[in-house]
């Protein structure tokens, strides 16, 4: 007897084990010679359950190896846990919402409850009520810093920036090399405007594993950290999106001041527009291969940390707008394609899908049908890829054209855009080329933006020629097309004068404020 024990024993601690290195096969081998060994082990059936919810998720046996567990520990609160997870996998709010409270009921400093409880919350709006569950279990485990952060982050989307600031303070005080908490706070410092310290926290992102590094082109290049730059040669990798690579270009100038030859390794679809850069001596395909030797390269260093490096405030950052500039004979060619005569607005609603908040910070095309109602208004598609699909079915009565299909890179969208007189675009790349071209364009952001639009003003503090229009409630954006409608009626109106009532010139002088 006691050697089936021991035997069994083993048996559970292996296939564990397996599990963690992520053999799930193996894993469930394993598990199951354990649970023939011992077939009214609740542990063993739940551990069965979580291999197959990790194989084949909710569909699949998990399910039944949990309600069996139950049957033989009817109070154990891990397998509540892994049941509510595969209603809320499905859909079954309430179901889910039932089996965490219970969970809670049974142990209730085990975090992970507090966890699943206040995501079903989120799922159904009761904001406060997630956020009382997380402050329930921040009572019961304090030095949680899993609770502590995810508590950090629902406050601060539900705008308590200072309550969500003083978790993150507490998290770091506790465990002061935690990348998440360092890189989040860095986000809403910089939101706020506290950008010296928002510069420090921000260099954590690489740590936290949800931004890759740009790549090293060798170890034996350092990273530049403030020597002298007279007669170096210094590569900048980009990182991140097409946005942020557009915005912390405006660098290169202030480098090239200091003596360097400035090289940029980028994606090839910013390939062109980044040569247009003044200072910038060459450019490199981010995706392939280099010399480093070879091409003398002294220092090297990941573009987003620029701003840190040049102790950037919002009183400092560099405005040498613009900074990007097109090709006159593109541009040319798009003022004949465009044509004259009504007020050309170009429009984008999506921002890339795979990024993390895109559905949230997007709209749709349909969203823009109000602008339609302004009279004299042709609207441009700038919408690339992600959504473009939408073109196809503007709304009703928006004169509506789309050349997007003959861009094949950002130069070329740059160079139809200098012949429109506005561009209004959600938060993405667009609304950065926009305001990096000194074009006038209007960005429409979401309620939990992104810290580069900071907190309460209405022009851009990286771009003068961006107005902003800012979302009042989440998912609404209703209300900010009304100011929108409002805000182009005024300038249509504006941009004519009485000798040419019904003629619009192709070029106006917008009233930003």
């Amino acid at each position: 007897m006691n050697d089936n024990r021991t035997t069994f024993t083993r048996l559970y601690r292996r296939a564990y084990s397996e599990l963690e290195q992520g053999s799930k096969e193996e894993a469930r081998r394993i598990a199951q010679s354990a649970l023939d060994l011992q077939p009214d082990s609740a542990e063993t059936h739940n551990l069965l359950g979580t291999i197959h919810l990790k194989l084949e998720g909710t569909e699949g046996k998990a399910e039944k190896y949990f309600e069996h567990a139950l049957k033989f520990d009817p109070l154990n609160p891990h397998v509540y846990n892994n049941l509510g997870y595969i209603a809320w996998q499905r859909g079954d709010l309430d179901r889910a919402g039932k089996l965490f409270t219970r969970a809670i009921e049974l142990a209730p400093r085990i975090s992970r409850s507090y966890s699943n409880l206040a995501r079903v919350l989120i799922d159904q709006k009761r904001i406060e009520a997630a956020i009382d569950v997380y402050r329930t279990g921040l009572e019961k485990k304090p030095r949680s810093k899993t609770t502590r952060l995810k508590l950090a982050s629902l406050l601060e989307s539900s705008g308590l920036y200072h309550d969500a600031l003083t978790l993150y303070d507490e998290i770091i005080q506790i465990r002061p090399d935690h990348p998440v908490a360092r890189y989040n706070r860095a986000l809403l410092l910089l939101k706020q405007g506290h950008y010296k310290q928002g510069w420090r926290d921000f260099e954590w992102r690489f740590a936290t594993g949800q931004i890759k590094y740009p790549g090293v082109i060798s170890q034996q290049i350092p990273e530049w950290s403030e020597e002298p730059l007279a007669g170096k040669t210094l590569l900048i990798n980009q990182e991140q999106g097409f946005g942020d690579a557009i915005q912390m270009i405006r660098y290169v100038p202030l480098l090239v001041k200091r003596g360097a030859k400035v090289l940029v390794r980028c994606r090839p679809r910013l390939d062109t527009l980044i040569k247009s850069v003044s200072g910038v001596s060459s450019t490199q395909n981010l995706f392939e291969p280099l010399d480093p030797t070879a091409m003398g390269i002294d220092y090297q260093m990941p573009m987003m940390s620029l701003p840190r490096l040049f102790d950037t405030r919002t009183d400092s950052i560099p405005l040498n707008v613009p900074y990007l500039h097109v090709d006159p004979v593109r541009q040319d060619y798009w003022k004949q394609r465009v044509g004259t005569g009504t007020f050309n607005v170009g429009l984008t609603w999506s921002g890339k899908s795979t990024q993390a908040n895109n559905a949230q910070r997007s709209c749709a095309l349909s969203d823009f049908a109000p602008l339609a109602s302004i009279p004299n208004v042709r609207f441009f598609c700038l919408q690339k890829a992600d959504q473009q699909e939408q073109a196809k079915m503007p709304p009703a009565g928006m004169e509506f054209i789309d050349f997007m299909p003959e861009m094949e890179d950002f130069s070329e969208t740059a160079a139809l855009m200098k012949c429109l007189d506005l561009v209004i675009t959600v938060d993405t790349s667009i609304a950065h080329l926009a305001g990096a071209l000194g074009h006038p364009v209007w960005t429409i952001l979401w309620v939990r933006h992104c810290w580069r639009y900071s907190m309460d003003r209405s022009i851009s503090p990286w771009y003068p020629t961006m107005r902003l229009f800012r979302q009042e409630t989440e998912g609404d954006w209703s209300r900010v097309m009304q100011s929108v409608v409002v805000s182009l009626r005024e300038t249509v109106g504006s941009s004519r004068t009485p000798d040419t009532k019904n003629k619009l010139p192709l070029r106006h002088k917008l009233r930003i404020s």
